[in-house]
Parts: C-alpha cells; sequence; structure tokens
C-alpha cells in the first residue's frame, strides 16, 4: 500500500511537471510572437524554467520518496476510510511492538486477540481504495489543459511554434533579426 501511496504522488510530480513545462513552452511563445528575443532573456527564461522544474521535481516527486509514509500513517489512512475497523488496525500497530518488548506489562494474550480481531476485520478490504486519488487526477486535469493549448498553438501557428521550440531549445544560437518593415530617414 505504501508504494501505491508513492506510486500516486509520483504519478501528481510527473503530471505537474509536465504541465508546467508546457505552460513554459505557451509563455516562451507568446513572448516570440509578441517581441524579438535577445540571447540574454532566453538564457534567463530557460534557467528559470528550469530552476522552476527542479524544485517542482524535489518537492513533488524526490522529497515525497524521501519521507516514505510510515506504517502508523498508512493505518491512520486506511481507518478514515474505513471506520468500521474502529481502531483496531492502529492498536494494533502500537500493540505488536509490546509482543518483543513488554514495559508496560501487557497482557500478551490480549495482544494477540487484538492482532487477531484486526486481521480479521482486515480480510475483506481493498486497501487501495482507501489511497487518494484526487491530486493524480487534477494534476493529469492540469497536463491535460496544457497539453491541449500547446497542441492548440502548433495546430493553429506552426511556423511560430517552431520556432519558439527551436529558439528555446538553443538559447545560446544568436537570430539574425528579421524586419517586416523598413525605414528611412529623409
Amino acid at each position: 500500500l505504501r508504494n501505491f501511496i508513492l506510486l500516486n504522488h509520483f504519478g501528481f510530480g510527473v503530471a505537474l511537471i509536465l504541465s508546467a513545462l508546457a505552460a513554459f513552452l505557451f509563455v516562451g511563445f507568446l513572448f516570440n510572437v509578441a517581441f524579438f528575443l535577445t540571447v540574454t532573456f532566453r538564457i534567463i527564461f530557460v534557467s528559470l524554467a528550469a530552476i522552476a522544474v527542479v524544485a517542482l521535481f524535489v518537492h513533488t516527486i524526490l522529497w515525497k520518496i524521501l519521507t516514505r509514509p510510515n506504517t502508523e500513517s498508512v493505518a491512520l489512512q486506511v481507518e478514515k476510510s474505513y471506520p468500521e475497523l474502529q481502531n483496531r488496525l492502529i492498536a494494533s500497530l502500537q500493540l505488536e511492538r509490546n509482543l518483543q518488548e513488554n514495559r508496560e506489562g501487557f497482557s500478551t494474550d490480549m495482544i494477540q486477540a487484538i492482532i487477531g480481531q484486526s486481521e480479521q476485520m482486515c480480510r475483506g478490504i481493498d486497501f487501495h481504495k482507501s489511497v487518494d486519488k484526487k491530486p493524480l487526477r487534477r494534476g493529469l486535469r492540469y497536463f491535460g489543459s496544457s497539453a491541449l493549448a500547446i497542441l492548440f498553438l502548433a495546430v493553429l501557428f506552426p511556423g511560430a511554434f517552431n520556432e519558439s521550440v527551436y529558439l528555446f531549445s538553443h538559447p545560446t544560437v544568436e537570430v539574425p533579426r528579421n524586419l517586416s518593415y523598413s525605414l528611412e530617414v529623409l
């Protein structure tokens, strides 16, 4: 179940990162269409986009992997979804430690009875249903809308879109300025 929770967080993180990349491409396209972009501007823009994507990666994926949910927090999440367990799952996890070293002097028969009850109550439960999938769905909605916006730009303005992709994937390339007008002073 813990791995399923991590997979859910991983999917949300990937969808959010792809959405951010699409948003940066969209904003870059708008800048490219509206202004002549210097090398300095493109380098700063790509650097800020890279910093934002790395920060998203660290926050949404790496941090969740490094701080894996402990057994009791997973049990608490299951207990919230299935209140009929009546805190027996958490109690059995906490009391299970007392089987090895019983400092409080609890009855080992009572501990084993509570553990047995919680095992019996958990037999018909699908633990995967207790995982909150709302963040993953939200991340996929973000990705879907940003992907549609990028597809929209690529279909309606293919020349400007390809130029934007080239300019932001090669930010150090110097591009000659093509003026669509000429100005003569008399």
